[in-house]
C-alpha cells in the first residue's frame, strides 16, 4: 500500500481529473486507491459527483457508500437522475449501504422503490438488491414481485435477497428460478436454499414442496444436483426425491 502523502493525494486527484473519458478501469483504480490508502475525505469524492466522465460519478457514489459522510445521501440524491444507467445503479447501491441498522430514510426508501420502475435493468436490480438488503415492511411481497421482471439481472437479486427473508414460502419462488437456463441465477438461488433449506426441518418443508407441480420438481431435482455439497439444497432435493417416489410407487 503506497504511502498517503499530500503529495500521492494530489496526484491521485490530477489523475482523476485528466483521465481520458473511455478510460474507465483507470478511473475505478483511482477512486479505489484513494479509498484504500485512506483517503476518506468526503469533499474529495463529494467534489466528484458532477464530473464530466460517468464513472468518476459512478466510483465516487459507491465510494461514498463505504465511508458514510454526513451528508452524502442529500448530495446523492440527483445521481438517482444522471443520465447514465451506470451511475444511477451505483447510486442505489451507496444509498442502501448508507442506511444505518439497514433500516432505510424515508429518501432512501422513496428512491430505491422508484429505481425500481427505472427502464434499465441494471437500475432495476440495485434496487431489487437494496429491496433484499434493506427492512422494508413489504420485502418479501416486493421480491416476489420482481421474480416475474423480464431481466436475469433482476431476478438473481431478488433471488437472493429471498435468502434474508428467512420465508419458507421463499423456496418454491427461488426454485421456479432454476427452470431459467441461466447459470448465474442457480448460482444465487443455492445461497438462498442454502440458508432456508436448513431453517425449516422436513415436517415444514414436506408439503410446501408437494405443491409444486410435477415438471417444475423434476427441474430443479436436476439443477439441484449442482450442490452436492451444501446442506440446504441437498436437504431439499432428498425431499422432493422421495415425494417423486412415492407418486411414481402410488397405484
Amino acid at each position: 500500500m503506497p504511502e498517503t502523502t499530500q503529495e500521492h493525494i494530489n496526484q491521485l486527484i490530477e489523475g482523476i481529473k485528466a483521465v481520458d473519458f473511455d478510460d474507465s478501469g483507470k478511473v475505478a483504480d483511482f477512486i479505489s486507491e484513494m479509498v484504500n490508502v485512506g483517503i476518506t475525505n468526503p469533499d474529495i469524492l463529494l467534489g466528484l459527483l458532477t464530473h464530466y466522465h460517468f464513472a468518476v460519478r459512478a466510483n465516487s457514489a459507491a465510494a461514498l457508500g463505504r465511508i458514510h459522510p454526513a451528508d452524502a445521501t442529500e448530495r446523492l440524491v440527483p445521481l438517482t437522475r444522471d443520465h447514465n444507467p451506470r451511475v444511477r445503479a451505483k447510486t442505489i447501491d451507496a444509498l442502501a449501504e448508507l442506511s444505518p441498522d439497514q433500516t432505510p430514510s424515508p429518501v432512501i426508501l422513496e428512491l430505491v422503490l422508484s429505481a425500481l420502475e427505472d427502464k434499465e435493468d441494471m437500475v432495476r436490480a440495485a434496487a431489487a438488491r437494496a429491496v433484499g438488503r434493506l427492512n422494508i415492511a413489504d420485502r418479501f411481497d416486493r421480491l416476489s414481485a420482481l421474480i416475474r421482471d423480464s431481466s436475469w439481472e433482476v431476478k438473481r437479486a431478488a433471488g437472493r435477497g429471498l435468502g434474508r427473508t428467512d420465508r419458507i414460502e421463499a423456496i418454491p419462488l427461488a426454485l421456479s428460478l432454476l427452470d431459467v437456463d441461466n447459470d448465474n441465477l442457480d448460482w444465487n438461488c443455492g445461497d438462498t436454499l442454502d440458508v432456508l433449506g436448513q431453517k425449516y426441518d422436513a415436517a415444514e418443508l414436506r408439503p410446501l414442496l408437494e405443491k409444486i407441480p410435477p415438471k417444475n420438481r423434476r427441474t430443479a431435482l436436476s439443477t439441484l444436483g449442482q450442490y452436492p455439497n451444501r446442506p440446504g439444497p441437498t436437504a431439499i432435493r432428498n425431499l422432493l426425491s422421495a415425494i417423486e417416489r412415492e407418486e411414481v410407487d402410488s397405484p
